[in-house]
């Protein structure tokens, strides 16, 4: 696979962006005689023109705006800054076409290079262009595995997480084709597709297949004419999947390649920061009793400002007929989400184990208590509860959920709990996770997915989610 441009070619690429560079600053001032030559021709055939519409000239009035009409010539800076942004958009563009790089990107990857590349490109020197490349590539299994992790979420959520879904299932892709036997294109799953085939060939050390070779072409051969016969019910074979399409437009997806989903969970592990399930150590317990070591870390990644602003958007009103609402942050950490509150006007308290920023917290007197003790032995006191609980407790092996409910004790009834959660909370299917959703259900409580890579500035990522409910259910804010 041919990564890196040869130095000597990027060196030749540059000379000649310079070359032209020249070329198109002495185009201007031959641009700008040009323009002044047009300008006296035209007033000279205003002379000799109709000074109204005339019907022996008409015909010819269209053909001035091609041949003689005079031209308007910008300023040499201008026409230079863009003289420049367009020869080094052209450069980036055969620089990109001499590597293989596309071909391990999906759709979302190259529409991010392409918006980086064309609106604004580095300045391409022989040393910006090598460099930009070298870095693009050293992260080249990041890049794989991201685009792994989009694809395969893309067919079915649980793919958010490989902590619990191990790829051997097979997949629904629920009204995938429309009645008349093309694709439902705003659900996108011809694109996913082409993807999940690529990624599949690329493991297997084969070039991707253009789309009318592709397994999205063979699904088409398949339906096309279907308008009026009706969807078909056909079984199409290939080197990694067997597929079934339905009459209700649903494509059911196998995966045939075991080799290749081991690596498909190896990659997802390593991007997410997870072992694949059969390769974790057993759980003590799979109920709700609560994990009594620390996390890793203290499970600690601080609250993204994305993050915070969307655990705010469901949040409840902290301030409500002039009274403040009493905020608890537990496992506060550096407060991402208690000074949002106290922005908002919350009285807050924050608890936070690690002894350094818990002083920090409590130096930078926002907070009307800030409590250095481990939140999951702190008992609540019936006279101390809370109106509204904000948190981004620890995810891994689930003790998302053990705080959450320990937060549960700390809410006053009819209060407000708003948490950021691993992404698998909302469907992974151990029982520990099946009991939590089903108490969650009583105070009527619902997730929301946030954006793939929200925690990945932050150092991991893991997907997650956001959980809003209402002690007792009900929720308004």
């Amino acid at each position: 696979m041919n990564m890196l441009v040869p130095r000597e070619t990027v060196a030749q690429l540059v000379k000649k962006r310079e070359m032209a560079l020249i070329a198109f600053r002495a185009s201007h001032a031959r641009l700008l005689d040009a323009q002044d030559a047009l300008r006296k021709a035209n007033r000279l055939l205003n002379e000799i023109s109709p000074s109204g519409e005339a019907s022996y000239n008409q015909h010819v009035r269209d053909k001035e705006e091609y041949f003689i009409r005079a031209i308007s010539v910008p300023e040499e800076a201008d026409y230079m800054a863009k003289v420049e942004h367009i020869t080094s958009v052209n450069l980036w563009a055969k620089v990109i076409a001499h590597t293989d790089l596309e071909s391990i990107m999906n759709r979302r990857q190259k529409d991010e290079l392409r918006l980086e590349l064309t609106t604004n490109p580095p300045e391409p020197t022989v040393e910006t262009v090598y460099a930009t490349l070298q870095a693009r590539f050293a992260g080249l299994s990041f890049t794989i595995q991201e685009g792994i992790a989009d694809a395969f979420t893309a067919l079915d959520r649980r793919f958010r997480s490989n902590d619990t879904f191990k790829f051997k299932h097979r997949i629904v892709l629920e009204n995938a084709l429309s009645e008349f036997g093309g694709w439902n294109h705003y659900r996108h799953y011809d694109d996913t597709l082409m993807d999940v085939e690529r990624i599949f060939r690329f493991m297997d050390g084969e070039p991707t297949l253009p789309r009318h070779l592709s397994i999205v072409s063979a699904i088409e051969a398949e339906t096309r004419g279907s308008y009026s016969r009706g969807l078909p019910q056909a079984v199409i074979e290939t080197d990694y999947f067997r597929l079934r399409t339905w009459k209700n437009g649903n494509v059911h997806l196998y995966f045939t390649r075991k080799d290749l989903l081991a690596k498909v969970n190896k990659a997802l592990g390593e991007f997410y920061g997870n072992p694949i399930p059969e390769e974790r150590e057993a759980e003590a317990d799979d109920g709700l009793a609560p994990k009594t070591a620390l996390a890793r870390n203290m499970g600690w990644f601080p609250t993204p400002e994305a993050v915070g602003k969307e655990v705010m958007h469901h949040a409840p009103y902290l301030v409500v007929n002039g009274e403040p609402k009493t905020v608890l942050e537990p496992s506060a950490g550096t407060g991402n989400l208690a000074r949002l509150a106290v922005s908002a006007g919350a009285v807050v308290d924050c608890i936070e184990l690690n002894t350094g920023r818990a002083q920090t917290l409590s130096e930078s007197g926002l907070y009307r208590r800030v409590l250095p003790v481990d939140f999951l032995a702190l008992r609540a006191a019936p006279d101390e509860l809370y109106d509204v609980v904000l948190m981004n407790p620890p995810f891994d092996r689930e003790r998302d959920i053990d705080h959450v409910l320990h937060a549960l004790t700390h809410l006053k009834d009819g209060g407000h709990l708003v948490a950021v959660m691993s992404g698998a909370t909302a469907f992974r299917e151990t029982k520990k996770s099946r009991s939590f959703r089903a108490i969650i259900e009583k105070h009527d409580g619902r997730f929301f997915d946030l954006p793939p890579g929200s925690f990945r500035e932050v150092g991991t990522n893991v997907n997650t989610c956001i959980l809003r409910l209402r002690k007792g259910g009900n929720y308004y804010r």
